[in-house]
């Protein structure tokens, strides 16, 4: 799909008028109808339009006919409560400046929110050639570029290529089958540890992985890392995928206990207990006993238990 990197087109007083409310809706109910009107009100077409993340204050370029884009570009915000806990953890002290490492970075919304007004910098992998293309074009929007640097590789347990089909209309669906529309493609593969030297790593306030199931090929080749630090991890768990793989979550987090994490909880508003219920894809926190300050920081709430959404259950986590 060709994506005109246009500016903003005219909405109109209707579209205006909605998107204002929607800048300020507080609420998690009622958003996926609300996207549906500014989706009709919007012109058809493949172009960017500009989300205004309201948490950060960063400007992104979103395709405007991807749902999740779409969904940043109505309401200013997606996964804020990751942004803020990476936030948190990039204001830990460190050896010399903070860096995130970002694995899975897609467009570069979590990178370019969690630099937004700290001084620290980032190390990011995102291997397809159309979100590298966009991470760097909003890493430009908000002058970070001299803060980032975007290898433009997947990251797994061993050096080599990979194969998984993207869809350009799903962004955060990279998987091993194809959906109506997606297309295959093949990308170059390295170890993390292949990847980051030893001062960055001794650098690491946090790492985020986020790569559709894969998660545990990341972790194991990355041993040699965790044999010298263990920084905080947020990683997600898809369980769908996952079940396509056939791999329980508890066999995902198996390479981190092994290698001397001993704290997973499910992150929403707050951390807690993955046994008190987790939507079928969520976010994860992996620690040890020297991130007590972060999770003080962040929150931790064992008697928090989410509510089940429309098209969204909730479900024991065992991990």
């Amino acid at each position: 799909m060709e994506v005109t990197n246009s500016p903003d087109r005219p909405l109109g007083v209707v579209a205006d008028a909605l998107l204002f409310f929607c800048r300020r809706y507080p609420w998690e109910k009622g958003r996926s109808r609300l996207v549906r009107l500014v989706d009709q009100l919007l012109p058809k077409g493949a172009y960017l339009v500009t989300a205004m993340m309201k948490q950060s204050g960063a400007r992104l370029r979103v395709p405007r006919a991807d749902w999740l884009s779409l969904h940043m570009f109505t309401f200013g915000d997606y996964e804020q409560d990751i942004v803020r806990f990476l936030k948190l953890a990039m204001q830990r002290p460190c050896a010399g400046r903070p860096v995130l490492v970002d694995v899975g970075a897609n467009l570069g919304w979590i990178t370019v929110s969690t630099l937004m007004g700290t001084e620290g910098e980032a190390i990011a992998f995102e291997p397809v050639p159309e979100l590298k293309g966009w991470f760097e074009e909003n890493q430009k929007l908000n002058g970070l570029e001299k803060r980032v640097r975007l290898h433009p590789v997947a990251v797994g347990e061993e050096d080599g290529e990979i194969s998984f089909f993207f869809h350009p209309e799903q962004l955060a669906y990279s998987g091993g089958q194809p959906l109506p529309g997606s297309t295959e493609i093949k990308v170059p593969v390295h170890r993390l540890s292949s990847l980051i030297s030893e001062t960055q790593w001794q650098n690491a306030a946090v790492v985020k992985v986020d790569v559709e199931g894969f998660e545990r090929e990341v972790f194991r080749g990355a041993k040699a890392l965790f044999a010298m630090r263990r920084p905080p991890l947020v990683f997600e768990v898809n369980r769908p995928a996952l079940e396509e793989r056939g791999i329980r979550p508890s066999e995902l987090v198996e390479p981190l206990r092994e290698a001397g994490y001993t704290k997973f909880y499910s992150m929403e508003h707050c951390l807690y207990p993955p046994e008190n219920g987790a939507f079928r894809v969520s976010n994860v926190f992996a620690g040890t006993d020297e991130h007590q300050d972060l999770i003080d920081a962040y929150g931790y709430d064992p008697e928090f238990k989410l509510r089940a959404r429309r098209l969204m259950p909730v479900a024991p986590l065992e991990l």
